[in-house]
């Protein structure tokens, strides 16, 4: 019988590719631009910013960088852009000695958004291909945005990425160091104190698309200054910024488990007038729900909130939160059972009540957000 044998842990393709981001940074500091490159990913905001890190300065970026969309695509314009030398700006102070061919500026950088390439020949893709490895100094950035589908391991596209680095700019998950440490830098360079779990209040509520929470963060500056203040806290967000979907998910199954019906189902009237899904929310609901029961079993046995935090995988303010309902809800039962069976055994039935209903899926959580919130009280 032949034995098996265990292979190693292969790393995703996806993984690999969010690891280059570190290769595209240390090229940039390098000012070794020239060649191709593929970017895709969820974070449109770090994508946007290392482009621009990577275009030329001053005027010489207007007159050297060129976007192509989708069906805009020739391999005629392509080729021409490719051939073409970089303009520069004059410099009445330059040295007419100099070789302006030094010029670090003196490169173009051709951004591709989305190209159709079906359309090309065998013949054309050879020419295409070619012209990617013959870059020299200038650059080709394959760009796609969120939720565009492409096949980067076959066809064209296999091939491009053999010839290009390619970035995959995730998005970081909510209440990261990284993320909460970038929060932290943007209120300190414009004078304004936040702690640390001020900054991942935030990054929970608006949550880690870091475009959205830039404009958050502005807006809040802008009204810190407004007030004369310069330390932010929770209420500030409270009141001034918009809440993520699952945030407001987060809200509905939190005032639920803590016997608060009235806000809860405020809240949930809110999901139910931006249309999100009910089969969605409820497995929110039970996702929470395990979470809660998992946290008392730990506390139970003794361990603390950090520790917790680590055993889990979840973030401490995720565990804080957990603590504060099981501690609300100690004192309920009905008969022998407590509040985090119950919940379990309500979010199993609904769960299963709404998959099965196409129609009345906002109702049937309505009824679940009662039982939870009056459960002990009748």
């Amino acid at each position: 019988m032949k034995k098996l044998v265990k292979t190693g842990y292969r790393e995703k393709p996806a993984d690999i590719h969010a690891a280059n981001l570190s290769v595209l940074k240390e090229r940039i500091k390098s000012k070794n631009i020239g060649g191709a490159y593929v970017f895709y990913g969820d974070e449109d905001y770090t994508k946007n910013h290392y482009f621009s890190l990577m275009c030329p300065p001053g005027q010489n970026r207007l007159l050297n960088v060129a976007t192509v969309y989708g069906e805009d695509f020739t391999l005629s314009g392509f080729m021409e852009a490719c051939n073409s030398e970089a303009a520069q700006t004059a410099d009445m102070f330059q040295e007419r000695e100099e070789d302006e061919n030094e010029n670090p500026s003196a490169f173009r950088i051709l951004k591709l958004v989305k190209p159709e390439l079906s359309s090309l020949t065998k013949k054309d893709e050879d020419s295409f291909l070619e012209a990617l490895d013959d870059l020299g100094e200038n650059a080709v950035v394959f760009w796609f945005n969120p939720g565009d589908s492409v096949n980067l391991s076959s066809g064209i596209y296999k091939k491009i990425c053999e010839r290009s680095l390619v970035v995959n700019f995730k998005r970081e998950p909510v209440g990261s160091s990284v993320l909460v440490t970038w929060i932290l830098r943007h209120f300190s360079k414009s004078k304004i104190n936040a702690d640390r779990s001020t900054a991942v209040y935030m990054c929970t509520n608006v949550g880690n698309d870091m475009t959205l929470l830039k404009n958050e963060i502005d807006k809040c500056i802008d009204y810190l200054r407004f007030e004369n203040r310069d330390a932010l806290t929770t209420e500030d967000i409270d009141f001034l910024c918009i809440k993520s979907s699952e945030a407001q998910v987060f809200d509905v199954s939190n005032f639920a488990f803590k016997g608060e019906f009235v806000k809860a189902a405020s809240a949930l009237k809110v999901l139910k007038e931006k249309n999100e899904e009910p089969i969605v929310i409820m497995s929110v609901f039970s996702s929470r729900v395990n979470e809660l029961c998992a946290i008392e079993l730990c506390m139970k046995n003794g361990m603390f909130m950090t520790d917790i935090a680590k055993k889990l995988g979840i973030h401490e303010y995720a565990v804080k939160t957990g603590l504060e309902i099981l501690k609300v809800r100690s004192e309920h039962h009905e008969g022998k059972v407590g509040f985090t069976a119950y919940a379990a055994h309500m979010c199993a039935e609904y769960d299963e009540r709404i998959k099965l209903s196409r129609t009345y899926g906002f109702e049937l959580l309505e009824e679940l957000v009662c039982r939870l919130a009056m459960f002990g009280r009748r």
